[in-house]
C-alpha cells in the first residue's frame, strides 16, 4: 500500500540547464561574418592610426592598389607627365576609403543589385561595374576632358585653386580633396 501524499517526503525539483550545442562547422577565421565585420574596423583603424605616418599609410594603400594597377598608371600616355602623379595620388586617396576586398564585393554585387554607382580603384561613376583598370581609364578620360583646366593645373610647379577645381570634377568632399593633395605632395 502506498503512503498518503501528505506523508510523502517531497523531493526538491531539480532543473538542469541545457548548454548550447557545439557547432560542427568552424566559426572562427575568415569564413566568419563577424571576422569580416571586425576586419573592416581594424583595417580602417590601421590606416587612421596616429602611430602610422602618412608615408607609411601611403605605402600600405599602394600595396592594396596592387603593383599591376600602379604599373598600368605609369604605362599610360598622358597629356602632361604630372598627370601620372595626380592619378596615383587620387587612387591612393580612394583606395584608403575602399580597400581591394570591398571593391571586389562592390563589383560582384553591383552587377546584381546596385547597378549605378562608383566602381573600381578610382571609384568613378558608372552604370555598370568597372574593373580597376577600366576605372583608371575613365578617371583619365574625366581629367583630360577639360584641357584648359588641365593646362592650368599642370603647367605650374605648385598647384593652386585649379587643383581643387580638378578634384571637384571627381569628388565633392573637401576632406577627400585634402587627402589627394597630401598624397600628391608626398609623391612629388
Amino acid at each position: 500500500m502506498t503512503p498518503p501524499l501528505t506523508t510523502m517526503k517531497e523531493k526538491p525539483t531539480q532543473y538542469r540547464l541545457r548548454t548550447p550545442p557545439v557547432p560542427t562547422t568552424q566559426t572562427t577565421g575568415t569564413n566568419n561574418p563577424y571576422f569580416a565585420a571586425i576586419s573592416v574596423f581594424v583595417f580602417r583603424d590601421m590606416l587612421t592610426s596616429p602611430m602610422m605616418s602618412t608615408n607609411e599609410k601611403m605605402q600600405v594603400i599602394r600595396k592594396d592598389i596592387g603593383s599591376l594597377n600602379l604599373q598600368y598608371i605609369y604605362e599610360k600616355e598622358y597629356i602632361f607627365p604630372e598627370e601620372q602623379r595626380f592619378v596615383e595620388a587620387f587612387l591612393i586617396a580612394e583606395a584608403g576609403q575602399r580597400p581591394r576586398w570591398f571593391r571586389w564585393l562592390e563589383r560582384k554585387l553591383g552587377g546584381i543589385f546596385l547597378h549605378r554607382g562608383t566602381y573600381g580603384v578610382a571609384q568613378v561613376a558608372s552604370d555598370v561595374p568597372l574593373s580597376d583598370r577600366a576605372s583608371i581609364d575613365k578617371l583619365v578620360e574625366i581629367i583630360e576632358a577639360d584641357k584648359d583646366l588641365l593646362n592650368a593645373v599642370f603647367s605650374k610647379n605648385v598647384p593652386g585653386d585649379e587643383f581643387e577645381t580638378l578634384c571637384g570634377k571627381l569628388t565633392s568632399d573637401p576632406e577627400h580633396i585634402q587627402r589627394v593633395y597630401k598624397y600628391w605632395e608626398l609623391l612629388g
